[in-house]
């Protein structure tokens, strides 16, 4: 008994011991953010008269695609495909703002046109990569840039499987001598809290329909279910084919060359003393080893010297300029839904649900836009978002809309509630899609509190009332939770049976929470066709009967203005700090960052055991399909 109330007062004081760091941390925190919100207000103001004032058109020679940071898969107005026109209002925007797939692309097409434009070069060294949709559309861009007879090149030193994948498009990759290319595979993680919660004493008291609805296992289990395995196993390995097919035929040689078996791998390795730059050229990764010197003196006779800057020839892919477009009487609408379904959208990577639905509803009343395209990139949430943002889908269609999803790399479980409504569904051959299930989680931590010596009774007119995460669940609302469970499984469903013209009895079969990759999804037919964002651009417009059209891009809202603020910002800190710290120390904080990134939906996960999941919320979400991780 000394023991435990020792433990329980070590417990207190730690406790009031971290508030106070915390309030302290905070408060510093929020000063510090004040300090640079302030220095970006006058930094991206004088940058962008920098921009306006200092503006060139390109020269002749190369247009350099050196991509830095992360590739949003996000729609943005200036998108422009092949035999589509846009219309621009903001003359020489600066496009480096949010790394846009669909601004690159946009760039990248009208360069293939370009007279100025004589070739590409892929320098990708600072590009911390993308889904694999976006991968997926800018290694189609690149490939239409070949057909207008230009060359790629690409010069890396260590590169990642992200980066990679499309410099295996180039006609030519140069590696420096230190360089290295380590194709490893496809990797997910995922992290289990039953043994810790049985550990505090908090009992998960959990709810879910669907066999291989999985989102419920880091409760109950230490591992990953048999079925949940297997299926999980499946696509994984799906997605590591289709990656390994695609760069072997873009090198023109096969999957056992790149990709070698362990023995071949360990005596190639022996053999070149671990010289990775070597093996990376006698597996046919790589095209000839150059020093920097070298590739400049290469590059400087291929598309000339430029005397001013005192190099090769080029133009940066943010430097490069998109042409307005004329504006257009008929409109195509397009709007991107990304991240995870709840009403207020309270963490940075979930929706606001109101948000998404006032779009869909404003461009159902619009009377210029003749159609809906639905960028989604979403594992699900919350039932109630799902069916709001379904039922302004409906509404707009009533309205004479046609609407065509897009699916992305996720389109699952709530994600597919919402492309249900769609008149026609794409996917990659990859997308993640189906997990049609559901579920709910509720905790109890009365063992917890009891344990070090809190206790609280509870006195209520009705069994409806008598819920407390303090406290057991009555019989009546055990059945209660249950009862609403089948009740929306059963609306779920429905509404993909109706949707998709198959029977429930069908639907019920291929749901029960399983995952799907585009192509199967498409053999079962829970989608229409495989396809890019190109294609739904295109079925739209022939389902409204259009041929001369414009595309345009719902208003940001308050929450992508406050998204953009701190990611500038974010941007502008970083850049400060590796001008201020030494090479070593910044390598440090980059790892450390890795780690918290990787694990924030572990962190997140446990964070809802005592703050959000305490109401009878209803989930529709696959929670473990955006871990996957490439580099």
């Amino acid at each position: 008994m000394k023991n435990l109330l020792q433990w329980t007062g070590n417990i207190i004081k730690w406790m009031f011991q971290s508030l106070t760091f915390l309030r302290t941390l905070l408060l510093n925190l929020f000063l510090l953010f004040v300090i640079f919100a302030i220095f970006n207000f006058f930094f991206t103001y004088n940058n962008f008269n920098e921009t306006i004032q200092e503006y060139k058109p390109p020269i002749k020679g190369a247009l350099k695609l050196n991509i830095s940071g992360y590739l949003f898969d996000d729609v943005v107005s200036h998108y422009a495909p092949d035999n589509i026109e846009t219309s621009s209002n903001e003359k020489n925007k600066n496009f480096i703002e949010g790394n846009s797939v669909y601004e690159i692309v946009a760039k990248i097409r009208q360069a293939a046109v370009d007279p100025k434009i004589t070739g590409m070069i892929l320098d990708l060294q600072e590009f911390s990569g993308c889904n694999f949709s976006a991968l997926d559309y800018i290694a189609k861009a690149l490939k239409e840039f070949k057909t207008h007879n230009k060359k790629i090149y690409s010069i890396e030193t260590n590169v990642s499987q992200n980066q990679y994948y499309l410099d295996s498009i180039a006609d030519k990759i140069f590696l420096t001598p230190e360089g290295q290319i380590f194709l490893k595979g496809l990797h997910l993680q995922e992290t289990f809290f039953k043994k810790l919660l049985d550990r505090v004493k908090i009992q998960s008291i959990v709810f879910r329909i669907g066999k291989y609805k999985s989102a419920v296992e880091p409760y109950l289990r230490n591992n990953m279910s048999p079925d949940s395995k297997k299926n999980k196993s499946q696509w994984l390995h799906d997605m590591w084919f289709y990656y390994l097919n695609n760069v072997a035929k873009n090198r023109h040689t096969s999957v056992d060359v790149i990709f070698p078996k362990y023995d071949v791998y360990l005596r190639d390795y022996r053999e070149l003393q671990g010289d990775m730059a070597k093996f990376s050229k006698k597996h046919h990764l790589v095209d000839e080893i150059l020093n920097e010197q070298q590739i400049n003196k290469k590059f400087e006779k291929i598309f000339g010297f430029d005397k001013e800057n005192q190099t090769y020839c080029n133009t940066s892919i943010y430097d490069y300029q998109i042409e307005d477009f004329e504006s257009k009487k008929n409109k195509i609408a397009v709007i991107s839904i990304n991240g995870l379904l709840y009403g207020d959208g309270y963490t940075y990577d979930a929706i606001d649900t109101s948000s998404i639905a006032t779009k869909i509803h404003d461009a159902g009343n619009n009377p210029d836009v003749k159609a809906i395209v639905i960028r989604l990139n979403s594992p699900g949430g919350e039932v109630d978002s799902s069916e709001i943002i379904r039922q302004e889908m409906i509404q707009a269609k009533k309205n004479g809309k046609p609407i065509v999803i897009s699916m992305g790399d996720i389109a699952a479980s709530g994600g597919y509630w919402i492309a249900s409504a769609g008149d026609f569904i794409f996917a990659n051959n990859h997308t993640i899609t189906g997990s049609i299930g559901i579920f709910s989680i509720l905790h109890n931590l009365q063992k917890s509190l009891n344990a070090i010596g809190i206790f609280q009774e509870n006195l209520s007119t009705s069994e409806m009332l008598n819920f407390s995460p303090y406290s057991p669940l009555s019989p009546f609302l055990k059945n209660f939770m249950q009862l609403n469970l089948d009740l929306n499984y059963e609306q779920f469903i429905k509404i993909v049976a109706e949707s998709r013209h198959k029977t429930e009895k069908y639907i019920d079969n291929i749901s029960q929470g399983k995952i799907w990759n585009g192509k199967q999804a498409q053999s079962i037919g829970l989608i229409d066709k495989i396809g890019d964002f190109d294609d739904a651009i295109n079925k739209a417009a022939e389902i409204a009967k259009i041929k001369d059209f414009e595309i345009i891009v719902s208003n940001q809202d308050a929450a992508d203005a406050w998204q953009n603020l701190t990611t500038t910002l974010h941007k502008n800190v970083v850049y400060i700090i590796k001008k201020l710290l030494p090479p070593d120390v910044i390598m440090i904080f980059s790892k450390i960052s890795n780690i918290i990134v990787n694990h924030y939906e572990d962190i997140h996960i446990l964070s809802n055991i005592i703050f959000k999941d305490q109401d009878f919320t209803t989930y529709a979400m696959c929670t473990n399909c955006s871990k996957i991780q490439m580099n």
